[in-house]
């Protein structure tokens, strides 16, 4: 689900600066109500964050919760997912990405920040773009709107690709 302006604001604080609160609850009922997937839930929004020190004027966030994971489970899944963002990056941009440790690395520079935490039963990851920022540390995701729309949908089919495709697999008899 791509956040609309809305919805993004009632997760943000006063100042409309989106401070990662949704690393630390399951928010997929917040988000989907009764349409919660039981195999994964995943929003994506633009907004001003604050992860921990850091101040991005403007970032891409995708969060996911996975529920019924063990926090094992829900790291591999998250860079698993996070490589394929890499892959999503690397044809729009045709920048050379690589996944190290959760983060995007785009012509050898971080692109990406990453967060995960286990709640109850289940995992919950954020996966940060800068888009606007003076960190000179991180490149700056510059994709045109069209661009942008297309990561952002892409990004979500990629996670219900993939969180449908590991249930399945884990429904096979193996012998």
């Amino acid at each position: 689900m791509i956040l609309n302006e809305q919805q993004t604001l009632a997760i943000s604080d006063e100042e409309q600066i989106y401070q990662c609160g949704l690393i630390m609850r399951r928010f997929a009922h917040l988000f989907f109500g009764e349409d919660i997937s039981p195999f994964g839930n995943i929003i994506v929004f633009e907004s001003k964050a604050r992860i921990g020190p850091l101040y991005l004027k403007k970032a891409l966030i995708i969060g996911g919760e996975l529920p019924n994971t063990s926090m094992f489970g829900g790291v591999c899944f998250h860079r698993l997912y996070t490589t394929q963002l890499g892959s999503l990056l690397s044809v729009i941009t045709g920048k050379d990405c690589f996944v190290d440790e959760s983060c995007i690395f785009a012509d050898g520079v971080q692109s990406s920040l990453s967060v995960t935490n286990k709640i109850k039963d289940s995992v919950v990851f954020h996966i940060i773009f800068p888009i606007d920022t003076e960190l000179e540390e991180f490149s700056k995701l510059s994709l045109e709107e069209e661009e942008m729309q297309a990561f952002k949908t892409n990004s979500i089919e990629a996670f219900k690709h993939l969180t449908k495709s590991v249930f399945l697999e884990t429904q096979r008899d193996n012998f």
